[in-house]
């Protein structure tokens, strides 16, 4: 909804039915729970508009990256110090922690990378919709290697949002085959 109001994309039918599955899925989420964590609320309210300004500014992955974890830095160090220094310690003291920290450090930045290539390259409207496949993917996780009790009143609220998928990814798939005709054709046409 954001690349068609600040970017003038236009949705498809399919699109549109994608958002609306997933607009359903997130107020039975909400209704079932009668809860919205901060997280959530945070996430919402300034991801779109964090990827929107980079997208305008024309910021690149790499250099974007960089000045964002230069200012959160010291932030979170001063956590570190002053909130949790029993951490600190405890990662300080052990060569396995260090490496899993530089480890988790690294697949970080590589996800953020791609994160926000991905962001610069879709449409608005795609990526915005792509992000459903993340918590959609952890439900699945969670329920099956973490153990975590499963609802059956979730599977409507998640088989909304799979849904909701399901249709970028048959968008997706006829974006693809009108794309793969036009390229036959040019070609016939370049040859005749």
């Amino acid at each position: 909804v954001f690349g068609c109001v600040l970017f003038g994309e236009k949705l498809s039918r399919l699109q549109w039915l994608a958002v609306a599955f997933a607009a359903l899925g997130v107020g039975s989420e909400v209704i079932r729970t009668q809860s919205v964590s901060w997280a959530t609320l945070w996430v919402c309210g300034t991801y779109p508009v964090y990827y929107i300004l980079r997208r305008l500014q024309g910021i690149g992955a790499v250099t974007g990256l960089l000045v964002d974890l230069t200012i959160f830095a010291p932030f979170a160090l001063a956590y570190l110090f002053f909130f949790a220094p029993s951490s600190l310690a405890l990662v300080s003291g052990s060569g396995f922690f260090i490496m899993m920290l530089v480890g988790l450090g690294v697949l970080s930045v590589l996800a953020m990378k791609t994160n926000i290539d991905a962001s610069q390259m879709l449409p608005v409207n795609v990526y915005g919709m792509m992000s459903y496949l993340e918590p959609a993917l952890l439900f699945i996780l969670a329920v099956t290697v973490l153990g975590n009790p499963f609802e059956s009143a979730m599977i409507y609220s998640y088989g909304l949002i799979w849904l909701g998928i399901a249709c970028l990814i048959a968008h997706g798939v006829e974006q693809l085959r009108q794309a793969s005709r036009k390229t036959a054709l040019s070609l016939e046409y370049q040859i005749a």
